[in-house]
């Protein structure tokens, strides 16, 4: 049982749109969501390229100091 002091646990992480910038948490990239079908996240490298798939635990918000803001 607990004793309250832990956090509720975290679902895996759902990108609000496509475009947005999210963390592959496989390879550590910063990478754009593109999308969800068959059950996987679709994401390409920020730059451009070919359209990868991740699982849906594979992504996870971009840690504060890479996202500009500060």
């Amino acid at each position: 049982m607990s004793g309250g002091d832990e956090p509720p646990a975290a679902g895996p992480y759902r990108p609000s749109a496509v475009g947005e910038l999210v963390l592959d948490r496989k390879s550590g990239a910063v990478v754009r969501y593109m999308g969800e079908w068959c059950g996987l996240m679709w994401v390409r490298p920020v730059g451009g390229g070919t359209e990868v798939p991740v699982h849906r635990d594979g992504l996870g918000p971009v840690p504060d100091a890479c996202d500009g803001a500060g």
